[in-house]
């Protein structure tokens, strides 16, 4: 922007007068005091859309280390990220615990909090411009293995508002934080109905009064057991090379564009008219993350071209709903995760294995019914998700004016 008046030229642009650029170093000690005795038992994680967990309850397995007198210690207040993965946003501050340990992977480092906050550090180093800085000063040819260690995070240069202005923006950022994390929760109670929900109708139905013990457990007495071979097609994606990625096309369809990703690669050449994506198939990501991109999706986005890892689910809709068939692999997910090769949160399953899972199938009448009864609930989960959207969205702007001095706020 212009030069204004009561504001002076820094490397990143103009700032208040009245603000510091400085070091990151400047107000920063890096922690290493290790866990030798085994005293802390307590190991967190730092993960990169909810900072620092309690690594039991988050992955629900162990995924450290059975010794952990390696381990660095963390107090309430201090920092860590993932040093090889900070330009993934994988930095967080504790808070949950008074002491904890993690992996010696992290980098912790305490604050001086009579020149920093605690909560306006970490929304500056969370924003879009630090962001594009850990990808650029980090160490490493593979685009996963970065490494940022202290040294060369300390050296980055920020701009620092007085405390008392720090204080009233992390304020301001926290409002809407909690506005965002009561949506989150809305959602979660949502998801908890539907999953309740979905657990009753599947194996119940609608107003049954005769059962029957199966093998899949007690089922309204008129309802078959089929295994989801004999009822659907299973069709692998097409592993597309880096080569072959173009500029336009058609989209290929990632397991991350699953989840909303809006990041796509093109290709224009030849391809098998089985991998062509159109908007309402059904699709099942046969490799992902544990509880997020593993299992099945409903795509609606614009027609593409399926990627490995992931197949287009096909059935005859004179047998089976869609959406009763989404329901039921959706209701045996969490199962097939557990059954699923894979460590830690990654896990896959091959096609041989799952044609062999067996779901309670009523009549297809039964089956709109349900599946009606459930959309519904998807409706107000997909309301939530855009309100949620939308204070996200409202957050990165306002990070965006109070972060740079763009717009100022009363102390």
């Amino acid at each position: 922007m212009e030069k204004k008046e009561g504001y002076k030229k820094t490397k990143i642009g103009w700032i208040p007068g009245d603000w510091d650029f400085v070091k990151i170093g400047s107000f920063t000690k890096p922690e290493s005091k290790k866990n030798l005795k085994g005293e802390i038992t307590r190991v967190v994680s730092v993960t990169k859309y909810d900072g620092i967990v309690d690594s039991l309850s988050y992955f629900n397995k162990q995924v450290y280390s059975k010794d952990i007198t390696s381990y660095k210690i963390i107090c309430r207040g201090h920092f860590a990220y993932a040093t090889i993965h900070l330009d993934e946003g994988s930095i967080g501050c504790l808070d949950i615990y008074e002491k904890a340990v993690l992996s010696p992977m992290y980098t912790v480092f305490s604050i001086d909090s009579t020149i920093v906050n605690r909560i306006y550090l970490f929304s500056l180093l969370k924003s879009n411009r630090l962001m594009n800085i850990y990808n650029h000063i980090g160490a490493g040819s593979i685009n996963r293995r970065k490494s940022i260690s202290y040294t060369t995070f300390s050296k980055i240069d920020i701009p620092l508002p007085p405390l008392p202005e720090q204080k009233k923006i992390a304020a301001i950022l926290s409002t809407v934080d909690k506005k965002i994390e009561s949506i989150e929760e809305q959602i979660k109670q949502t998801e908890l109905l539907k999953k309740g929900l979905m657990n009753k109708l599947l194996t119940e139905g609608i107003g049954h009064t005769e059962f029957k013990d199966t093998e899949v457990g007690r089922i309204p007495r008129g309802w078959d057991v089929v295994k989801l071979g004999d009822i659907s097609e299973f069709i692998n994606g097409r592993g597309f090379k880096p080569h072959e990625w173009a500029n336009e096309g058609l989209p290929i369809i990632r397991i991350q564009n699953l989840n909303g990703g809006k990041e796509f690669n093109y290709y224009t050449g030849k391809y098998a008219s089985k991998i062509l994506i159109k908007k309402g198939d059904l699709l099942f990501a046969w490799s992902g993350s544990r509880g997020t991109s593993f299992g099945p999706h409903i795509w609606n986005g614009t027609n593409g071209l399926l990627n490995y890892h992931t197949w287009k689910v096909g059935y005859s809709s004179t047998y089976i709903k869609r959406d009763y068939l989404y329901c039921s692999l959706k209701r045996i997910t969490t199962k097939i995760e557990n059954d699923a090769h894979g460590a830690a949160a990654l896990v896959h399953i091959q096609k041989r294995f799952i044609v062999d899972y067996l779901i309670p199938l009523p009549h297809k009448t039964e089956q709109e019914g349900i599946a009606s009864i459930l959309s519904k609930v998807d409706e107000k989960i997909e309301i939530l998700q855009s309100k949620k959207s939308k204070h996200e969205t409202l957050k990165k702007g306002l990070m965006q004016q109070l972060l740079t001095g763009k717009i100022r706020v009363k102390t």
